[in-house]
């Protein structure tokens, strides 16, 4: 499965696909970067927090391995990525979704 988070504009900032029980994550760098200039010019505090939030995102495999071997609080990795994604959507006004 394949977990997006867009802009707007339904331009892809990152996404991860899950393979049985592991993940990668792609950053789509130059709508992150107009996103990021944007949030910038408008405020430089939100602007730090979503290079935070999807820096975070982008390390998301090692946030699942630790989480998961750590507390085990997650039905599979579809639904760990799918809750931080949202969580992430809701902050900054960026769309979720997947694709099986």
């Amino acid at each position: 499965m394949v977990h997006f988070l867009k802009n707007k504009k339904n331009k892809t900032i990152i996404e991860c696909e899950s393979m049985d029980d592991d993940l990668f994550s792609s950053i789509y760098l130059i709508n992150y970067t107009n996103d990021f200039l944007e949030y910038y010019n408008l405020d430089k505090e939100k602007a730090n927090d979503f290079l935070n939030e999807i820096c975070d995102l982008d390390s998301i495999r090692n946030l699942w391995w630790e989480s998961n071997y750590d507390n085990k609080n997650w039905d599979d990795v579809d639904h760990f990525i799918s809750e931080r994604y949202k969580k992430s959507s809701g902050k900054f006004d960026l769309n979720y979704s997947k694709k099986d």
